[in-house]
């Protein structure tokens, strides 16, 4: 009997590795669909196949035709969308045939939970912390004293944040198109991330950064998770019925009350701190009962904490603040079985590090830059005639 083939939409980044490696050891075909012909997952024997398909930044339709007729060649059972992708992947659920799952919830409530707007209204509806929110016509209605923060609608990794003056309401030299204005709250910021299964939590991990590249963490711990942040998790998922990865940021007051200030749909970097041999377990069902892990664990991307640790060599405090805690962290990527996607990253990364350099940006931003949703896209709910030229997966 042929193994069962999962297909992941994407490669480049190490939580798509975590992905690779758990669906092998449990004896699936793995096939990847990227939009690079060079990517993090390409060098791992526990990948099956690599499939180039096109860039959805420049052409969003071919991208999705391109990705259904991988899945429907290989014939995969499952679909795992893995980042920034998720929010496209989702449109293909109508078009693929019903012996295919696509491990996400349906396209509308992404695209709802993405929206940082929208999903701290949601949130506030369901009665569950979040921050005061006003779109930038809204602005009168802010309270003088009120402390803000200013950031894009839909941006991810954090990009954009702001703090706006204080003691009065913001003007429109402080703000950018599509921006969102936040009460800003004071406290702790940790970060949950986890697997649901129509609305009911699977495995649960709460993680604080400990390094960061940017506004992206690149060093992180696991810590025991506050039960504010268990009960919001539990509560919000249940609402929305929600299926895949769900993950949030938090800041925790003072009187220890949690606060989500953003959402992502997607996997992230906790992740990481859920074992292989239960990962694709949880996705597929096989594993039914909720995971439980060990808190106090440290994890790094050890390539992306030497370009921060490189930037300190002229500050010797913050240098070797930075070397003591990355010594005692587990690298995400490495493994003795499966060595090459850790040992040849800066061969793998080669296209995004080029792309970071010409830019100006963090590797963690421009890693998924050309894979985030524009709020100006349409939604893509049907299948769509093929145009004349133009050919299916390369």
């Amino acid at each position: 009997m042929p193994s069962p083939c999962v297909v992941l939409t994407l490669g480049r980044l190490p939580v798509a590795l975590d992905l690779a490696r758990s669906f092998s050891s449990s004896g699936w075909r793995v096939v990847v669909a990227e939009t690079s012909g060079m990517h993090l997952c390409r060098m791992s024997r526990c990948v099956d196949r690599n499939v180039r398909i096109a860039n959805p930044e420049e052409t969003p339709e071919r991208y999705l035709d391109e990705l259904e007729a991988v899945i429907v060649e290989e014939g995969a059972t499952l679909v795992v969308p893995v980042s920034e992708e998720t929010l496209r992947v989702a449109a293909l659920r109508d078009r693929l045939p019903h012996t295919v799952e696509i491990f996400s919830t349906g396209q509308a409530t992404l695209l709802e939970l993405h929206d940082k707007y929208r999903f701290a209204k949601r949130a506030a509806a369901l009665g569950l912390g979040a921050p005061q929110s006003f779109l930038p016509e809204d602005a009168n209605s802010i309270a003088d004293t009120m402390p803000l923060i200013a950031k894009p609608r839909h941006a991810c990794s954090g990009r954009g944040v702001r703090r706006l003056r204080s003691g009065s309401r913001p003007a429109l030299d402080e703000l950018s198109p599509g921006d969102l204005i936040q009460q800003r709250i004071d406290g702790s910021e940790v970060s949950s991330f986890a697997i649901c299964r129509s609305g009911r939590i699977l495995a649960l991990v709460v993680y604080e950064a400990r390094i960061l590249s940017g506004s992206v963490a690149v060093c992180f711990r696991s810590i025991a998770t506050p039960p504010a942040v268990k009960r919001w998790v539990e509560r919000f998922a249940e609402a929305v019925a929600y299926t895949g990865f769900l993950a949030f940021d938090f800041i925790i007051d003072s009187k220890e009350r949690a606060f989500a200030i953003e959402c992502n749909p997607r996997a992230t970097s906790g992740i990481h701190f859920i074992p292989a041999g239960v990962l694709s377990g949880l996705i597929t069902q096989e594993t039914r009962e909720p995971a439980a892990f060990e808190h106090g664990n440290t994890l790094s991307e050890s390539w992306s904490c030497l370009t921060v640790l490189l930037g300190k060599v002229l500050e010797p405090a913050a240098f070797r603040s930075l070397f003591t805690e990355l010594r005692r962290a587990r690298d995400v990527s490495f493994s003795r079985r499966d060595p090459w996607p850790f040992l040849l990253m800066p061969v793998n990364t080669a296209p995004i590090l080029w792309r970071s350099i010409r830019r100006r940006s963090t590797f963690a931003e421009v890693a998924v830059s050309d894979l985030e949703w524009r709020e100006t896209e349409p939604l893509q709910t049907g299948p769509r005639q093929a145009a004349p030229g133009e050919s299916g997966a390369q």
